[in-house]
This record gives structure tokens, C-alpha cells and sequence, in this order.
């Protein structure tokens, strides 16, 4: 899927810096389509305005540590691996209304989540919330009303680490998505994608 350059940034510049847009593709994930009037030489204006680029800079640095020696990213053991199970037996029944999906949309495990969710019909049942899809050193967080991100309407949180930390006090992990959250005991069930879905279809 590609995505253009969002609007908004179009209307506080004329022209497109390819170097901004090629890191603001690398550290997504997206793929950008730029104006076809970006060269190399138009670096005077830049479609991503300072604030963004010093971003931009932050979350290069935080992947960095993410990745190996040939700079791939290395995904960690996911640290929550509960099951939601139909007779309870786990400590996490099969409940309508009672769990909640955290998702990101710039990260594939966590979309697929997302899709089977909305594929299987269980929004009704399950809760979920989608955070900003930029992820600087201080983790994804909830930015309501920017690119389809929720607020969080289960804790009231500003970033998904403050829920790490309410599931699991003094958390040092990588907090990542997808997060299925249980809103009664207020414990983070799992967050490994290929068990979520696995529950999501059973």
C-alpha cells in the first residue's frame, strides 16, 4: 500500500526533500509517494517541517538499538503469554466486553490482529483502540484525532508503556503491539500477534 505525503504538510512548503522522505519511509515502513518535483536540489523547503525531522532523528536513534549489527530489526520474545480460554481455567474467560485490542496500523503483526478482528465480526465484543502510528523514544502513544489514532478509553494512558507498567509495576521490557488487555483484573493477556490471532479464532 503506498500513501501520499499528508496534506496538511503539503500546504506549509512547496517542495519535497527525497533524503526526508526516504528516512520518513525507512522508519515507518510506508512507502511514500512524493511529489514528482522532488529532486535531489530542493532542499530548500522540505515536505516534513523541522519539528518532524528532529522526530525523525529521535526515532532513528531509538531503532537503532532494535537492530542487529547488520542493521536488521530484531523482534524480542513477546513478555505476555496468557490465553483467554472458554471455561476460565486460565484466569482470563471468554467475556464479551471484557478485553481490549491496543493496535498500531504502522505495524503489520498488529494489523493483522486488527483485520481478524474486524474479519471475524468481534468488534462488539472486543474493544480496541489504535495509537499514533509514529513511534520515537518514547514508545506509541494515544494521540486522538491524528491519522485514525483513538484515545485510550479503558485507563485514560497518553502512551502504551503506562500500561505496560499498570499490567506489570517496574516493566523494563519493549513495549510493543499488538497488547490484548483485560479491562477487569487490568493485566496485559498477551501481546504476541500469532496467539492473539490463534485466540481471536477459537
Amino acid at each position: 500500500m503506498s500513501f501520499a505525503c499528508p496534506g496538511i504538510l503539503r500546504s506549509r512548503v512547496r517542495y519535497c526533500c527525497e533524503r526526508e522522505v526516504r528516512s520518513f519511509a525507512h522508519w515507518t515502513g510506508l512507502r511514500i509517494a512524493a511529489p514528482r518535483s522532488a529532486t535531489r536540489a530542493s532542499v530548500a523547503s522540505s515536505v516534513v517541517p523541522h519539528c518532524a525531522t528532529q522526530q525523525f532523528a529521535m526515532a532513528a536513534e531509538h531503532f537503532t538499538k532494535a537492530n542487529n549489527q547488520k542493521g536488521e530489526f530484531v523482534r524480542v520474545a513477546s513478555s505476555f503469554r496468557e490465553n483467554v480460554t472458554a471455561d476460565g481455567s486460565s484466569g482470563f474467560p471468554a467475556e464479551s466486553g471484557r478485553y481490549h485490542l491496543y493496535v498500531s496500523l504502522a505495524c503489520p503483526w498488529a494489523s493483522r490482529c486488527f483485520m481478524a478482528l474486524k474479519l471475524k465480526g468481534l468488534t462488539k465484543a472486543i474493544g480496541v483502540s489504535v495509537v499514533h502510528w509514529f513511534l520515537d523514544e518514547r514508545g506509541w502513544a494515544f494521540r486522538p484525532g491524528n491519522y485514525r489514532c483513538d484515545a485510550d478509553p479503558v485507563n485514560g494512558k497518553e502512551f502504551l508503556r503506562e500500561i505496560y507498567a499498570l499490567s506489570e509495576p517496574g516493566f523494563s521490557g519493549r513495549v510493543t503491539v499488538p497488547v490484548l488487555f483485560d479491562t477487569t483484573t487490568k493485566k496485559i493477556v498477551n501481546n504476541e500477534s500469532s496467539e492473539i490471532l490463534r485466540m481471536l479464532s477459537t
